[in-house]
């Protein structure tokens, strides 16, 4: 093993790197909303892989090809960059993150996706984009019932509620007015005000 081997094995690494930089920032683009995503030099980018922008506010994504999970470590330092920029901030793992990092993102709001969720993702929109008609109507149908099953218990509830008023005696805005003190002008008094009339 020479010294052109070791060269050549690091320029692999850095092609591979590269090419998933401009994977997942077209991948963003088309599924995250973004009107544009861009690929930054591979030098001196500033702490970013790629920015997308169009959506409010830009993002500014890292690209973690690595063979380990990525630490809090890594989330720290786009959670600082997010805060010195005005940004919001993404990192992508090729092999996921530890607990810490998920933690750490959760609270920060940092975006975090990995090649499981572009997986899932891309599945899903291909799914659609196959099914489309037929999954939209089943949505449809299932909103549809939920919003009567809703409606059904909604009626249910105020019938039961109307019918314990009646046994009573008193519709419930007659109960809420007896129950609490009022003025001349019909307003409610708080039992405090009530107290010093007395």
């Amino acid at each position: 093993m020479g010294i052109t081997d070791l060269t050549n094995r690091s320029t692999n690494k850095r092609k591979a790197a590269r090419k998933k930089e401009h994977e997942v920032s077209k991948f963003y683009e088309s599924n995250f909303g973004y009107d544009r995503c861009d690929v930054t030099p591979a030098t001196r980018d500033g702490g970013k892989d790629f920015v997308c922008r169009g959506k409010g506010r830009d993002l500014h994504a890292e690209v973690k090809h690595w063979k380990r999970p990525v630490s809090s470590h890594e989330v720290k330092r786009m959670v600082d960059h997010g805060l010195q920029n005005d940004v919001d901030v993404a990192v992508h793992s090729t092999n996921g993150f530890t607990a810490g990092a998920e933690k750490l993102a959760g609270d920060y709001g940092v975006k975090i996706t990995d090649k499981r969720t572009l997986r899932a993702l891309d599945r899903t929109r291909q799914y659609i984009a196959k099914h489309g008609r037929y999954v939209l109507r089943h949505i449809g149908s299932g909103i549809k019932s939920l919003s009567r099953r809703l409606a059904r218990t909604t009626a249910s509830v105020a019938k039961k509620d109307r019918k314990e008023s009646r046994v009573k005696g008193y519709s419930q805005a007659h109960r809420y007015n007896r129950s609490n003190s009022c003025d001349r002008n019909h307003r409610i008094l708080s039992p405090q005000t009530v107290q010093e009339q007395k």
